[in-house]
């Protein structure tokens, strides 16, 4: 096992990954350490976590009569929820940089084979 620390982590979380048996090279490529003593702030880090999530609510949210509902204060309450579900990430810690790969497109619905609908055959 290697003793340098790679760039991006600090020296607990490395031994952490090192226990685990995670190659320095492998490491080094998709983790990173955020918090006190590095270059990335848990407040960037909780941002990128939740930024689906928060967008879900965004578009979620509609008036009674079904409209988008635009008005800050309406949403202030469930995007802050949100946002402090993650406040534990303050401390620091390591997370995984593989979320940036592209996402491979949905599995088709169950029983689609691609063909055209054909009202003679079953579904």
């Amino acid at each position: 096992m290697s003793t340098t620390t790679p760039a991006g982590l600090l020296p607990h979380h490395w031994a952490e990954l090192q226990a685990s048996g995670i190659a320095a090279d492998v490491a080094a490529a998709n983790v990173a350490s955020f918090g006190a003593g590095t270059d990335r702030h848990w407040e960037t880090e909780r941002a990128e976590l939740v930024r689906f999530a928060r967008l879900a609510i965004q578009a979620a949210s509609a008036t009674a009569s079904g409209h988008p509902q635009g008005q800050a204060g309406f949403l202030a309450d469930r995007l802050i929820r949100l946002d402090s579900r993650y406040r534990h990430l303050s401390g620091g810690g390591w997370r995984s940089l593989s979320d940036a790969l592209p996402i491979p497109p949905p599995p088709p619905p169950a029983g689609d084979d691609g063909a055209p609908w054909d009202p003679g055959r079953g579904r």
